[in-house]
């Protein structure tokens, strides 16, 4: 994939304020990252419920751009879902608009 070893690793381990998404637009513009790791990615897109597809796709849509635009990967771990009352298919089902906005081209 080329990578020597010799790259520079930029880490911002804080809370994500209001400005955040526009901060890392600034960042990436400048440093030209391939890789952005973001976690928790709910605290940066700022959606007040998670299970809604359509905030979700809506929030998402920014981060999309910016990976487009920039031909950067952005990473988003998630945790499974802890919860018995949910079967795997459900959980499935509630990250389709995380699934769909990330798959690498």
């Amino acid at each position: 994939m080329g990578a020597t070893g010799d790259e520079d690793i930029y880490i911002h381990a804080a809370h994500a304020p209001a400005s955040a998404l526009a901060a890392l637009r600034k960042l990436v513009d400048e440093k030209k990252p391939f890789l952005i790791i973001i976690d928790p990615l709910q605290k940066m897109m700022r959606a007040k419920d998670t299970n809604d597809y359509a905030e979700i796709t809506l929030a998402l849509e920014p981060f999309l751009i910016l990976a487009r635009e920039s031909g950067a990967h952005i990473a988003v771990p998630t945790i499974p879902e802890r919860s018995n009352a949910l079967t795997q298919q459900t959980q499935y089902l509630a990250r389709l608009p995380f699934l769909a906005a990330w798959t690498p081209r």
